[in-house]
């Protein structure tokens, strides 16, 4: 796969652990040069989330890019997964309201000071992506700009958005905007 430019797969886990591990495992074995995303779609528990990477080796685990909405959001939980693994919010913060947004309570903000997630999705159908942008590099965060399975209109969008982002707002190293 690598042979052909594919650098980044992403894969749906957590409906069934125990099948899932043997068939991760054995991707991970003959995927070499890959690097992974997991997303649980926050189908686990905490606990469910570490034994799950528990029964990874440790280097399957230095393929994995990151670990995408583990479990429901909290930051206890989300900071002790990160300092294991990288994580990356998607779903949890679809709503209301994030730090970007104009009615955002500054009051908030001490929740954030600690952040418990490395890498940050973002929908530009659903979610303004320059402010996110903007936030997320005031906080030194990784950004994967993606589509929602929508239609080609839509992803056309979201590619518009990317370049002119590309184009305007010098990307870091790390960012997938593309």
């Amino acid at each position: 796969l690598g042979d052909l430019g594919f650098r980044t797969f992403k894969v749906k886990v957590g409906r069934n652990p125990v099948a899932e591990i043997s068939l991760l495992k054995e991707i991970l074995g003959f995927a070499k040069g890959i690097q992974w995303r997991l997303d649980f779609n926050s189908l686990l528990k905490p606990l469910q989330v570490h034994e799950y990477l528990d029964r990874l080796n440790p280097q399957d685990l230095t393929r994995i890019e990151y670990v995408e909405d583990p479990c429901a959001f909290d930051l206890p939980s989300w900071s002790k997964l990160n300092k294991r693994i990288p994580l990356a919010l998607d779903q949890a913060w679809s709503g209301p309201l994030w730090p970007w947004d104009e009615n955002w309570d500054s009051s908030n903000d001490n929740s954030f000071q600690q952040l418990s997630f490395r890498h940050l999705i973002v929908k530009p159908a659903i979610q303004d992506l320059q402010r996110a942008w903007r936030w997320s590099c005031e906080k030194n965060l990784k950004v994967t700009v993606t589509s929602f399975m929508d239609h080609p209109l839509g992803i056309a969008s979201t590619l518009q958005k990317v370049l002119e982002l590309k184009k305007d707002a010098h990307p870091r190293e790390g960012d997938r905007l593309s």
